[in-house]
């Protein structure tokens, strides 16, 4: 386990160049560039990765070299439903080829699941936990594409505008 948050990493890869086994790698509340994450590929053994409040509005579309992650944490960054630097459709078909089991997209500005460039029987086959609380989805059907997949067993939705009591 290797913790480096709030440590204002620009780079990691000057961190990781003795860790190829490492398993866990916490580098939240940094300014990592969503070009310098390609430096965690090296790390063949990486399962647990928080990459949560680094300002980053992209991710590279090759994360899934990540081959072994199991759990990512990619909150309170700057993710939108609104193209701005990547697309969002984009940024969930970089992740979904992985051995993911766990992803948390919490204090995003997300107002859908962004499936458009995925297919339910053969994308996120391994995601079994998803947490997407805090965001903008206001409508349950925003999230049609969860319920098609075969393996997620747990979705968090706590804070967003349709999981809200209405009373």
């Amino acid at each position: 386990i290797l913790t480096c948050s709030s440590t204002t990493l620009l780079d990691p890869a000057a961190v990781l160049v003795e860790f190829q086994r490492l398993e866990t790698l916490n580098l939240s509340f940094n300014k990592i560039s969503p070009a310098s994450l390609r430096n965690l590929y090296t790390c063949k053994q990486l399962k647990s990765l928080d990459l949560s409040a680094n300002n980053l509005t992209m991710l590279p579309e090759d994360l899934y070299a990540l081959e072994s992650l199991q759990e990512l944490n990619l909150s309170s960054n700057l993710f939108s439903s609104v193209i701005t630097q990547m697309n969002p459709a984009l940024l969930f078909k970089s992740i979904e080829d992985q051995a993911t089991k766990e992803a948390q997209f919490v204090k995003e500005q997300f107002i859908t699941f962004h499936a458009e460039l995925l297919n339910p029987k053969e994308d996120f086959v391994q995601l079994q936990e998803l947490d997407i609380s805090f965001n903008l989805v206001d409508q349950e059907r925003n999230l049609w594409f969860l319920t098609q997949t075969r393996s997620i067993n747990e979705l968090m939705i706590t804070g967003n505008p349709f999981a809200m009591d209405r009373r």
